[in-house]
């Protein structure tokens, strides 16, 4: 079972499909890049690509690379646009982990580095992202899951969260559901807690629908509310679509 390109980009639930090459790239284009409920592209378009590798033993490893907008700071206390500045960046993730099945149920450990050789960083007086010195947000990840039939249930934690030396934590809870042989929906619920986000003193849930026809991703993401207003609290709605092919 190998993991979904579009769902790295749009954290959203899709049924995997089974692939029988160890390495594959996948490249894709989206409306937005949508994480963990904000938007990393100030609702912009994203293109994305992807190399994977998959073991039989069950270790497998990543890469995954995106265009991202940085965000500034607000100028006055008053200040309700905290947009992205225009400053195109790009985002690199790479990960590492391993699955495993005990009985009907699926493991999967591993970690993951989040690195932006362009420069973003967390502002510790205000919690807010803000253009920084280079590689000054990069952090990293470990996660666990556990998948049962169509839930997984899992979770990532860090202590440097985007360069904050704060921690953040995220379980998170998905569902797919297989409708045909080329379509499937997808649930997804999760919850932010960190002190480096300022909504609702550090706790933030992002919940959204996905849709999945072959190649294309239709999802409707959106956060429970954002107080800073350096998000929107609408629902967003992305198309993502997407090509692999076998190395």
């Amino acid at each position: 079972m190998r993991k979904n390109a579009a769902w790295m980009l749009l954290a959203l639930p899709v049924c995997p499909s089974v692939a029988g090459a160890e390495v594959t790239a996948t490249v894709g284009v989206g409306s937005n890049y949508v994480w963990r409920g904000e938007t990393r592209t100030e609702d912009g378009p994203a293109v994305f690509a992807t190399l994977d590798y998959l073991h039989d033993t069950g270790l497998y490893a990543g890469l995954h690379t995106f265009n991202i907008e940085a965000k500034r700071k607000p100028e006055t206390d008053n200040e309700a646009n905290v947009g992205g500045d225009g400053s195109r960046e790009y985002e690199i993730d790479g990960w590492l982990g391993y699955r495993f099945d005990i009985g009907t149920v699926r493991m999967d450990i591993g970690a993951i580095t989040y690195q932006f050789p362009r420069g973003e960083r967390i502002d510790l007086n205000d919690g807010t992202l803000v253009q920084g010195t280079r590689n000054d947000s990069d952090f990293h990840e470990l996660y666990a899951k556990l998948t049962y039939r169509r839930v997984t249930i899992g979770y990532y934690g860090t202590d440097d969260y985007f360069g904050s030396g704060l921690t953040s934590h995220y379980p998170f809870i998905d569902y797919c559901h297989p409708l045909g042989d080329d379509l499937s929906v997808g649930l997804h619920y999760g919850l932010k807690e960190s002190d480096a986000v300022p909504d609702h003193d550090g706790t933030v849930f992002d919940f959204g629908i996905s849709l999945e026809k072959g190649p294309f991703l239709l999802s409707v993401t959106n956060l429970d509310d954002n107080e800073d207003g350096l998000q929107s609290d609408n629902p967003r709605v992305t198309v993502t679509w997407w090509h692999r092919i076998a190395l």
